[in-house]
């Protein structure tokens, strides 16, 4: 899960009128309310389904992990001739996020799928940004265009 994301569990009793408790190890990581997971920050924990029938007392755990959205450049600076290239490589959590990259001066080092061309002499800084829940994350990396 990644930080403000919602899943739902659900537990099956015997009976079915059997009333469930819901618990978490840690709520700042994982809070839970009636079977709604939500993902409160990183790290991993416990989610406990707890009934009680005739006192005998069942449990049913599942682990959580939560995640922090990130985007993180293969580099923090790089150089290039003018009409030369450099790839930077984006990672991302969640691994499938879409990257969208832009330049600070495209007149110096325009991008294109994190392929930086060197267009003239000069230095533009390349940003990375994934959107997760409306949220923007960015990374930099600062190109210097050399002749």
């Amino acid at each position: 899960m990644l930080i403000g994301d919602t899943e739902t569990l659900t537990a099956t009793t015997v009976p079915a009128s059997a009333t469930v408790t819901w618990t978490t190890s840690n709520s700042s990581i994982a809070d839970v309310t009636a079977g709604v997971i939500s993902a409160e920050g990183e790290g991993t924990a416990t989610i406990t389904a707890s009934i009680t029938v005739d006192g005998v007392s069942k449990t049913a755990t599942c682990a959580v992990t939560v995640a922090e959205p990130s985007v993180e450049l293969s580099s923090v600076s790089e150089s290039v001739e003018v009409e030369g290239t450099v790839t930077l490589t984006a990672t991302t959590v969640p691994a499938d996020a879409e990257v969208t990259w832009s330049s600070t001066d495209d007149g110096v080092a325009s991008v294109a799928g994190g392929v930086v061309t060197g267009e003239s002499a000069g230095t533009a800084t390349i940003t990375a940004t994934i959107t997760v829940n409306e949220i923007d994350y960015t990374d930099t990396c600062e190109v210097t265009v050399t002749t």
